[in-house]
């Protein structure tokens, strides 16, 4: 089955606000008076955003966007919610479910546009893997498509590993690892962003870090793999590494390369793509606005 998507609506140009205003408006097409109205509600949200927390946060928010389904806090799991369709998708902070506050298939459409995926082949048992999985988007993009398909998620921050068990737990064809991968099979210090998904096994600038098990892709012997994910925060080279012997097995690649190594923030793009070329893959897409790239093994041609 294929993933088909219209990708009309990513056009809009984005100014200073908050990414998801802008879902549902033309602002080209609006008066000079709703064009004032529209950037007063969008500085307010910002204001919500700022001073409020947890229930409050929620209040507000809900006054402003709840025609796609409102959120709340769980107090018993300490999470964020998203109201959709009859499911709960749990977030681990208010930043992190912002990108759901409005139009949620939208951001799970716009998930896979930015991963390369739009027009991507997913049959019956495919086996994908999701390295940096956060709290389980990519599957719950494509698990509107085809539902058979085999996914094993790697997801090392235990904030985001609990939201990602929450959301997935009820579906038999998702396997959960709170692991992150690397070229070892060691305990390493993981760096947190608490605000964001973020969190690296690169060292960047925050005081917080907690020891995590890491472990290479190759250990776990897959013999064949539709597609490969990662959002490794900088890390990617060293997925790879550790999925050296694996990579033969791989048919597709999609690597985050954006500017996230470290304290310098640099990105990974000729790093990943040098040694992808090397293991004779070749680059099938690339999209600028989130530096990622989709690599095809040339075996499978």
């Amino acid at each position: 089955m294929s993933i088909k998507i219209n990708f009309e609506q990513f056009k809009e140009t984005l100014v200073d606000l908050p990414f998801f205003v802008f879902r549902h408006k033309k602002v080209e097409n609006l008066n000079l008076i709703s064009k004032l109205l529209f950037l007063i509600k969008s500085k307010v949200i910002i204001l919500i955003y700022k001073l409020f927390n947890e229930k409050l946060y929620c209040f507000f928010m809900n006054l402003f966007y709840k025609k796609d389904g409102k959120i709340s806090f769980s107090q018993s799991h300490k999470t964020y919610l998203k109201h959709h369709e009859n499911n709960q998708i749990h977030y681990p902070n208010k930043t992190r479910i912002l990108g759901s506050m409005v139009n949620h298939n939208y951001e799970l459409d716009n998930l896979l546009y930015s991963y390369g995926l739009e027009s991507f082949k997913v049959e019956k048992d495919d086996l994908i893997i999701d390295c940096g999985a956060n709290v389980g988007n990519l599957f719950l993009s494509i698990n509107r498509f085809i539902e058979n398909f085999n996914y094993k998620a790697f997801e090392p921050d235990p904030k985001a590993f609990k939201c990602l068990e929450l959301n997935l737990n009820k579906f038999k064809n998702a396997d959960l690892h709170c692991i992150g991968l690397s070229n070892e099979n060691k305990n390493k210090k993981f760096y947190i962003n608490a605000d964001t998904g973020d969190s690296s096994l690169e060292a960047f600038n925050t005081e917080i870090s907690i020891d995590i098990e890491t472990r290479e892709l190759d250990s776990y012997k897959y013999e064949k793999i539709k597609l490969l994910k990662i959002d490794a925060e900088g890390h990617e080279l060293e997925v790879l590494l550790g999925a050296k012997k694996t990579l033969s097995n791989i048919e597709y690649i999609s690597v985050d390369m954006g500017a996230e190594k470290g304290e310098g923030t640099e990105n990974t793009v000729a790093l990943v793509t040098n040694f992808l070329i090397s293991q004779n893959f070749g680059l099938v897409d690339f999209k600028e606005s989130r530096t990622t790239g989709l690599f095809k093994n040339l075996i499978y041609n």
